[in-house]
């Protein structure tokens, strides 16, 4: 199970969202992290083909490799005729901007993490499925509950935070629903916290990943996390406990 840090939360720029997280995640063991195709600057339809390979350069040079991207996008865009077509393009573009950086050898895995209505317009849906299916990419959709009649091309994502809140074991959900990609995220009660001081048992996590999605990639997810803004190195705490969590689940301790 590839571990990853998604750039979101980390830095307004996204050049240094992706040094700073290759150079945390590097010296953890883990030189793997997930990009955010909301951040200005890595926007898929603003980046030229040679904007593309530079990103791509860009990855090799800190000593990373990418797990996919985020696009968590407003869910009712994909359900409105008055956005549907700019979401879609949106969706379609960041799969080509995988497919991209996967011919450049720049990723581990074309996962795209979005988050689909209950009822998105089926000629969204079906737009978003061919294309992932022709570049070989995998939508994995973040809504709870999931979205109804998807693509094969879409599956499920589990982000653990949210199935706490909706009152779901996070195990239980990875281990049932076989998930392309997974949020490593904790909830108290209340609200989003580093993973380790919410009700996120990361050993049962763990357990269930290995078994039912031992190859799909697992995001360290900082989204909602208080306090993140006010100090620009806040972020490496939250993150480096949800390393070692893992960590800790895989080797049993």
């Amino acid at each position: 199970m590839p571990l990853s840090l998604s750039i979101s939360n980390i830095s307004p720029d996204p050049r240094e969202s992706i040094s700073h997280a290759a150079t945390l995640m590097a010296s953890l063991g883990q030189p793997l992290i997930h990009l955010d195709a909301m951040l200005a600057g890595i926007r898929p339809r603003e980046l030229d083909r040679s904007a593309r390979r530079d990103l791509a350069s860009l990855l090799k040079r800190n000593g990373v490799g990418a797990t996919g991207i985020d696009l968590f996008l407003p869910p009712q865009h994909l359900a409105e005729t008055a956005h549907v077509d700019r979401a879609v393009g949106a969706i379609t573009s960041a799969i080509e901007l995988l497919s991209e950086l996967a011919s450049l050898g720049a990723l581990e895995s074309k996962v795209l993490c979005v988050s689909l209505p209950q009822k998105p317009l089926a000629n969204a849906l079906a737009a978003i499925g061919t294309a992932a299916q022709e570049r070989g990419v995998i939508i994995a959709d973040f809504s709870l509950p999931p979205a109804s009649d998807v693509p094969a091309s879409i599956e499920r994502g589990v982000d653990c935070a949210q199935a706490i809140a909706a009152g779901q074991d996070p195990a239980s959900l990875i281990a049932s629903s076989a998930p392309g990609a997974i949020r490593l995220s904790d909830w108290d009660g209340t609200r989003r916290v580093p993973v380790g001081k919410g009700r996120l048992d990361t050993r049962l996590a763990v357990a269930s990943a290995s078994i039912a999605a031992p190859r799909v990639p697992v995001v360290i997810d900082l989204r909602g996390i208080d306090g993140l803004a006010s100090n620009p190195r806040a972020w490496e705490s939250p993150a480096t406990l949800a390393v070692k969590a893992w960590q800790a689940g895989l080797s049993g301790t």
